[in-house]
This record gives structure tokens, sequence and C-alpha cells, in this order.
């Protein structure tokens, strides 16, 4: 995956969150975590290189839980992926 379509991927996770009407300051807790996730995501394509990515950010990242940070991987991967039908699901 290029960066557009990590920023593109990240957007739509955000207007998901808005549309559930998640509150601004627990977007920003979530944006904040995700931005360095999808750092490590760029140039990367599977579930496997995602996992491997989650692993380095969960090292890296320290201002949140890791429960909470697993939480967030887990709701942005389909995003990630492009999975409608997840998406979907989730709505």
């Amino acid at each position: 995956m290029d960066a557009a379509k990590e920023e593109k991927a990240l957007n739509a996770y955000i207007k998901f969150l808005q549309g559930k009407n998640v509150s601004n300051q627990a977007i920003a807790v979530r944006s904040k975590f995700l931005e360095k996730l999808t750092i490590l995501l760029q140039g990367k394509s599977t579930r496997e290189e995602y996992g491997s990515a989650l692993e380095t950010a969960l090292k890296v990242e320290g201002s949140i839980e890791r429960h909470q940070q697993l939480n967030i991987a887990r709701e942005f991967f389909p995003f990630w992926m492009n999975d409608v039908k997840m998406i979907a699901r989730m709505s």
C-alpha cells in the first residue's frame, strides 16, 4: 500500500467513527495511534505484514494501553484491507 492508500483508509475509518457518534477525544486517541501504525504499514499488503507492523507499533506507542491499541487495530484492519463487506457488517 502506498501512503495515499494509507491516508484514504485512515480517513474512511475516521468518517466511520464520526458516523457512529464517537467523541472527538476518542477519535483523536485512535488517530494518533493509527498515524504511527500506518507509517509502518506503507508498502505492505498482507495480514501477516499488518500483524508485524502492529507488533512494532505496540512496542513504540506507550500513551494508551495495549488492549486499547489492539481494539483500534482490529477495527481499522478492514479499512486498511478495503474490505467493504466487513466494513458494512460493522455498521
